[in-house]
């Protein structure tokens, strides 16, 4: 199986005045192109912190981090973005959908980061948006919105551009089981048909069925 990406001995420390906060702990792991992995754990044991360090968002205390062989660990600081744009795809637990942007534009924005051309980019997100049930939708606002529905959008604009790495910190939280399990079949289908893969930070046993593995965390470590 080819590696899409990869942590060596990642750490994370937080200092609190002279205390010393370790958040991840020494973790390893691969995860492989077409899978679907789940990051397990209790409130506060490291698993959004790990993810974040994964999307290139955190830098690491140590440790090493490659992306489809590419290693990112210590790249500077401008280049980062443009790994981000051409790696991930992100679903953020706290939505992060622009207020003043319909449904269709939030799905729309990272299309015109990569430079898609308008109406590709139109089309690309109201289908996206009817994959996940907005069809109906497409033109509120995020106020208008119910929680769920804006975890909806989130997720359409995550699948946007077709991403090789899509990292999710509780994509299902705010959605019903129906709805859960729809969403993870879309991931499942996007990592089959693109050869990419979908990382899933989740306290949902709903979709452990779903999911290749399972990696657990505790205290910033591993368990195994």
């Amino acid at each position: 199986m080819e590696t899409a990406i990869e942590v060596e001995n990642l750490r994370k420390v937080y200092k609190e005045g002279r205390v010393e906060v370790v958040a991840v702990d020494s973790i390893s792991l691969s995860i492989y192109k077409r899978e679907v992995v789940g990051i397990l754990g209790p409130s506060g044991s490291g698993k959004t912190t790990l993810l974040s360090m994964m999307g290139c968002i955190l830098r690491p205390t140590g440790g090493n981090i490659r992306i489809h062989g590419e290693d990112v660990s210590n790249l500077s600081e401008h280049i980062l973005p443009y790994i981000r744009r051409k790696y991930f795809g992100f679903i953020f637990q706290g939505f992060n959908l622009m207020p003043p942007l319909t449904a269709l534009e939030n799905v729309k924005l990272p299309l015109k980061f990569k430079g898609v051309p308008e109406n590709d980019a139109e089309k690309e997100s109201s289908h996206l948006l009817r994959r996940v049930g907005l069809n109906e939708r497409v033109n509120f606002l995020p106020r208008d919105l119910s929680g769920g529905e804006k975890q909806r959008v989130a997720i359409a604009r995550a699948l946007a551009g077709d991403p090789p790495i899509i990292l999710a910190d509780e994509p299902t939280g705010n959605l019903d089981h129906k709805s859960g399990s729809h969403v993870v079949g879309l991931l499942r289908e996007l990592v089959t048909t693109n050869n990419s893969c979908a990382i899933i930070v989740t306290h949902d046993s709903r979709i452990f069925h779903s999911l290749d593995r399972v990696f657990h965390i505790e205290d910033g470590r591993l368990k195994t």
